[in-house]
């Protein structure tokens, strides 16, 4: 498979675990307005709710480990062991990656209200 492939391959996977990410949010949202008034519903609100949680902690490690690596780039690039320029590529696609953790962590939060 050429690495083109590969890549559009990789970026269709993500788009369609994204996909079902949101429709669980989704779900989570229904179920939450109608589990009053059903026992069951309650127990699959709560599933989903502990589910979400869970990825939302999840997250928060993601992020920190994310800022750690940050700041030991910072480290080499003081300590002359890496290229500024590449120090700053790098760091760009981490904080991409922390803003998209951020907004999936938004998205959750508000779906847990």
């Amino acid at each position: 498979m050429s690495l083109a492939l590969r890549d559009q391959t990789i970026a269709g996977m993500r788009k369609e675990v994204q996909k079902r990410r949101e429709m669980l949010l989704d779900k989570m949202r229904e179920i939450g307005k109608t589990h009053e008034d059903n026992p069951r519903l309650k127990e699959i609100s709560e599933a989903y709710r502990t589910y979400f949680e869970t990825e939302l902690e999840r997250k928060e490690k993601q992020k920190n480990a994310l800022i750690a690596l940050s700041e030991h780039i910072d480290e080499l690039v003081a300590d002359n062991n890496i290229a500024l320029a590449e120090a700053r590529y790098h760091q760009k696609d981490i904080l991409r990656e922390i803003r998209t953790i951020e907004k999936e962590k938004n998205k959750i939060l508000r779906a847990l209200e």
